[in-house]
């Protein structure tokens, strides 16, 4: 693993619960950057992770190939200050394309119904050509944790044959307004239920509807000004890890419903690739984030402030939310 590029600039006073610190900078390489899909059996070495979809196919997950990717956060960001303390100004994932050109770039949400079957009353036609890369929360099952998962974690408890949905133990999931995992979203196709992701990956070097070039690096830009997101994240420092599914509904071949013709989905490099650290093409993490004291009670940036002693003293005497 290279030595994180991680340039730290801090603010402190006299006394460690009245100091403020500030974190710019990038994670170069992922703690775990793992291909999940049902039948990769060279888990946590796979110079490579596709993702795709197998719509309409009984036994698979609609996003059939999801992309993890989970950066240690704690050496480089204090972990364990309480989720409120963290200000994140903003945070970036960056990957990388692998394969050779064969999808088209889509920079824009798509609707879960422009992936149904035409013959779907619900059906929504397309306006533009391709499927957005998108990356959202991680969720878990199967006593897998976030602190927990590792490269070389199984892929389910449950047996792959025959195939079987929603067993994963690692999944592209919604999450609730106060940023924990709620619904895998793996089968959101066969569900019919809309999914909002966290970000949509995009490129400056194309124009929507170029054919996507090997080495095209793609950026996340996290929405943070969904607060819902906020909290996801702002969890996952205080936690000192952040977990990541990179995932997309490009058939696996063809149309909606798989159907005939060549392979038309996006491949990454992961970490374990042997150009990967070279080029350098690894999954990368950008972050810049404030730490909040813990003096400062209201997290309004302001301290010391005799708002905070109000504030501390309103919610010591059981005011809650009224504070």
């Amino acid at each position: 693993m290279k030595p994180l590029s991680f340039a730290l600039a801090a603010i402190a006073s006299a006394s460690t619960y009245a100091s403020a610190q500030s974190f710019v900078g990038t994670l170069d390489t992922p703690n775990l950057d793992r291909w999940w899909y049902p039948f990769n059996f060279s888990a946590g070495t796979e110079p490579n992770a596709s993702i795709f979809a197998a719509l309409e196919q009984v036994g698979f997950d609609d996003r059939d190939a999801q992309f993890v990717v989970a950066f240690n956060t704690a050496s480089v960001i204090p972990s364990g200050q309480g989720a409120s303390t963290y200000n994140i100004q903003f945070i970036r994932l960056r990957v990388t394309i692998s394969n050779p050109p064969r999808f088209l770039y889509d920079p824009s949400f798509d609707s879960v119904r422009t992936s149904y079957v035409v013959t779907d009353p619900d059906y929504l036609a397309d306006t533009d050509t391709g499927k957005p890369l998108e990356v959202f929360a991680a969720g878990f099952r199967n006593g897998v944790t976030a602190a927990s998962v590792l490269e070389s974690t199984p892929f389910s408890t449950s047996p792959s044959f025959p195939p079987q949905e929603s067993i994963r133990s690692v999944y592209a999931a919604s999450i609730d307004s106060e940023g924990n995992p709620l619904a895998d979203i793996s089968n959101q196709v066969a569900q019919h239920t809309e999914a909002q992701p966290l970000a949509i990956g995009t490129t400056t070097s194309l124009a929507a509807g170029d054919l996507v070039p090997t080495d095209t690096e793609f950026t996340f830009d996290i929405d943070l000004s969904n607060p819902a997101t906020r909290a996801y994240i702002a969890k996952g420092l205080d936690a000192g890890r952040i977990v990541l599914v990179v995932s997309s509904l490009h058939p696996a071949s063809g149309g909606p419903g798989g159907g005939s013709g060549d392979p038309a989905y996006p491949s990454f490099y992961t970490k374990e690739n042997p150009v990967a650290s070279a080029l350098p093409v690894e999954p990368a993490l950008d972050l810049s984030v404030d730490t909040r004291p813990l003096i400062d009670f209201n997290g309004d940036g302001l301290f010391p402030d005799t708002a905070d002693i109000d504030y501390f003293l309103c919610i010591f005497s059981g005011g809650g939310g009224n504070c």
